[in-house]
């Protein structure tokens, strides 16, 4: 799976991503405030969460550095 408004949610700003599937797909949404709600009540839930984006932004910044280097051999 992949994490969608994870930098919104570390940022505090608004969502800005548009997505599109290519397969049926089912998702999970949270309100950021509830979230966070539930990640203050549960430091080690937090600290996980916190891991999960720190992979995802990782995983996004090396791909877009992959495309980008794609693009200019092209």
């Amino acid at each position: 799976g992949n994490i969608i408004g994870e930098m919104s949610f570390l940022q505090g700003g608004a969502a800005t991503a548009t997505t599109k599937t290519l397969v049926p797909t089912r998702i999970v949404q949270w309100q950021k405030k509830d979230l966070k709600e539930l990640l203050d009540r549960n430091p080690s839930m937090g600290l996980a969460m916190q891991s999960v984006f720190n992979a995802e932004l990782i995983y996004k910044l090396v791909k877009k550095d992959y495309e980008r280097r794609l693009e200019r051999h092209r």
